[in-house]
């Protein structure tokens, strides 16, 4: 299968439409979550600008992939978008949730995707993580979807929380 992220965007639409259709046939949620994983870490990555500190400025579902401008940032957003509109409807916005973490030990912080506070999307992209064996990690910001707004918010984090050893 050639790279749907580097074809036309009507290509690229119907390649994300089938893989929110695809993942509702695995039977795990191990395997639903490595069908969004493997499909997102193809996307090309381009220079930070997803500004995690203001949700209000992501862009939604659909001009995230039209615009084509996908930053490490971007794709967990892509999929926590993917989930969240997934055909069986099984991952609601009580299910995910964004987070923005920091590793100050590995000097790394990103955007994550997180299922079900036991699962992580986008913090490795070659795989589904357990957010137990992230070591060092401190938790900065989370978000979750607005149902009503139509629309990422940011929730209040304490940062003690999730901490991992």
């Amino acid at each position: 299968m050639q790279n749907p992220f580097l074809m036309h965007p009507t290509v690229l639409q119907t390649a994300w439409k089938d893989l929110r259709r695809s993942v509702v046939s695995a039977t795990t949620l191990t395997e639903k979550l490595k069908i969004v994983s493997d499909f997102w870490k193809h996307a090309p990555t381009s220079k930070p600008y997803l500004d995690y500190l203001a949700p209000q400025t992501w862009p939604d579902a659909w001009t995230l992939l039209d615009s084509r401008l996908l930053d490490n940032n971007s794709i967990s957003l892509g999929m926590f978008y993917t989930l969240l509109l997934c055909e069986s409807r099984e991952f609601n916005a009580d299910r995910i949730r964004l987070a923005m973490i920091r590793q100050p030990s590995y000097a790394w912080e990103g955007l994550v995707c997180i299922i079900d506070d036991q699962w992580v999307i986008g913090y490795d992209r070659d795989r589904v993580c357990e957010l137990a064996s992230i070591p060092a990690m401190l938790v900065m910001h989370t978000y979750k979807y607005d149902l009503q707004k139509r629309c990422v918010k940011e929730l209040l984090t304490d940062n003690t929380a999730m901490q991992t050893a």
